[in-house]
């Protein structure tokens, strides 16, 4: 059985104002990082990954090494960063409709295939996030492997791992500061837990 621990990053000043933040590199918020550290403490009671990858995102590579009293230094994966947000990034949802109210409009039609300007589609991310996931199962078959990033890359590999389809991306959103446990065992793709916090 190969385990993959997925872990979204604590909260970060923007974050804690809803708003979009891809590209865009803040630091932890001090609520945000003592989240992680608690979430390092309950990760002690799991599986030690082989193998952690992070993005290279700064609130993400801080949350990694806050996970090092718990886990094994990562490795920077770029495909894990979080989706671009273009000229959305910075604004809340509020100030997104009064900026590019058409976009919004066409991004609520068409969630997956919309790509903000400047930025890039859920259909995108999840492409290049499924290819880092699919390449990871068969380099550590068997094996216990870690992804710390971001919301985004976090909702394409359980749908790679599920094989769900990317229309259901929206259904999930793990809470910041938490980690979701994929299974799988050949065919037989579980996910035995989702948005788990310390």
């Amino acid at each position: 059985m190969t385990i993959v621990y997925l872990v979204r990053h604590g909260q970060t000043v923007l974050s804690e104002k809803g708003q979009f933040c891809g590209r865009t590199d803040p630091d932890l918020s001090a609520g945000g990082a003592q989240n992680v550290r608690a979430l390092a403490g309950w990760l002690a009671g799991e599986s030690l990954p082989a193998q952690v990858f992070t993005s290279p995102l700064l609130r993400a590579r801080q949350t990694a090494r806050l996970l090092e009293a718990a886990w094994p230094p990562p490795a920077i994966e770029p495909r894990l960063r979080e989706s671009d947000f273009g000229d959305w990034e910075g604004l809340d949802g509020d100030e997104l409709q009064a900026h590019d109210p058409a976009g919004f409009a066409a991004w609520i039609a068409d969630p997956v295939g919309f790509r903000p300007p400047g930025g890039e589609s859920v259909g995108e991310l999840c492409e290049r996030v499924a290819e880092f996931f699919q390449e990871a199962l068969e380099r550590f078959a068997d094996q216990t492997i870690a992804a710390v990033c971001h919301g985004g890359p976090i909702r394409a590999m359980v749908l790679a791992g599920l094989g769900l389809p990317l229309e259901c991306f929206w259904h999930f959103n793990p809470p910041w500061a938490s980690v979701s446990r994929l299974e799988v065992r050949g065919p037989v793709r579980q996910l035995r837990y989702f948005g788990q916090r310390g």
